[in-house]
């Protein structure tokens, strides 16, 4: 029987399932035999880049909405669900082969991984922009933990990528920090460096922040919460539905609310994009969806595998 995070224990899955997650990775279910590897740990991470699209669709449209009317408009923020934790968070992403966000999306997988690994969770941050950094520009990276937990500096498969452990990094004067101030904390930052496609020189974006912290369950439900509840929270503003592919280009339907200046009415008239995007950045694909349940339904189902009920 699966046992997933609570203030007593750690999230691991039964070994039935273990199974049906491969299933969902595509992934054979021999490996529920495989001995710990770290090719094991790539094999599972990267079929779960490309199966499990990272979305936001369950704080803009309730459940039951899916079903309903085709017509009737999207608005943002209006579903009163939450992105679910634990044994629901495992049916939506398994079951019901959608996905979820960072706390989702994250702990779930986690509790998969405990069935061959020894597995942390710590605090991290993602950097969208800071410094030079062009969100066209940007892509998706990986860094590498030794067998004592501590990241290996400068170490990855690229050499276009570096980790480094210092202070946060925070503004743009100083987009690789080399001191760590008293009172700040050390973290470990994975930076890309970036060549533009407009001529400008090279530079490093961060892209991953993490501290060898550990986070407490009761602390990852608070963050989990705020994120799906709070008016103002990221994700609970913008409609976002992304999923990466095997040549390294990813497809993305997203929707941010426009707010006039005197604070919009949260409705979501207008269209979505869908965007195809290569390894570089380059648009090779872009489409306008209206913001309403039928044509949106449409799209989650045939680009990202939304099954609905």
């Amino acid at each position: 029987m699966s046992v997933f995070s609570s203030s007593s224990s750690l999230g691991k899955l039964s070994p039935t399932d273990v199974s049906a997650y491969l299933t969902r990775l595509n992934l054979p279910t021999s490996l529920l035999g495989a001995p710990p590897s770290l090719a094991l740990l790539r094999q599972v991470q990267l079929a779960h880049h490309l199966t499990i699209p990272f979305e936001s669709t369950i704080l803009h449209v309730p459940s039951n909405s899916w079903t309903g009317d085709p017509s009737r408009a999207i608005r943002i923020g209006e579903s009163d669900e939450s992105v679910a934790l634990g044994a629901a968070a495992f049916d939506r992403i398994v079951r019901k082969r959608k996905g979820g966000y960072c706390f989702s999306l994250n702990s779930t997988l986690a509790a998969l991984l405990r069935h061959w690994f020894k597995v942390s969770d710590v605090a991290a941050r993602v950097y969208g922009h800071l410094g030079d950094n062009d969100p066209a520009e940007v892509g998706w990276s990986w860094i590498s933990l030794k067998d004592g937990g501590e990241p290996t500096p400068g170490t990855t498969p690229c050499p276009r990528f570096k980790v480094v452990h210092s202070t946060l990094p925070t503004n743009d004067s100083s987009p690789l920090p080399s001191t760590v101030a008293l009172d700040e904390p050390k973290t470990w930052t994975c930076y890309r460096e970036v060549t533009p496609s407009t001529g400008r020189p090279k530079f490093w974006t961060p892209y991953y922040t993490f501290l060898l912290q550990l986070v407490t369950y009761p602390d990852f439900v608070v963050l989990n919460h705020y994120n799906s509840t709070y008016p103002s929270a990221l994700f609970k503003t913008f409609f976002v539905c992304t999923k990466l592919h095997e040549d390294g280009s990813r497809t993305t339907l997203y929707y941010k609310n426009p707010v006039d200046a005197k604070g919009g009415d949260g409705s979501s008239e207008g269209c979505a994009k869908l965007q195809r995007t290569t390894l570089a950045g380059a648009e090779v694909r872009e489409e306008s969806v209206p913001m309403r349940i039928g044509p949106i339904r449409a799209v989650l189902e045939e680009d990202f595998g939304f099954v609905f009920e």
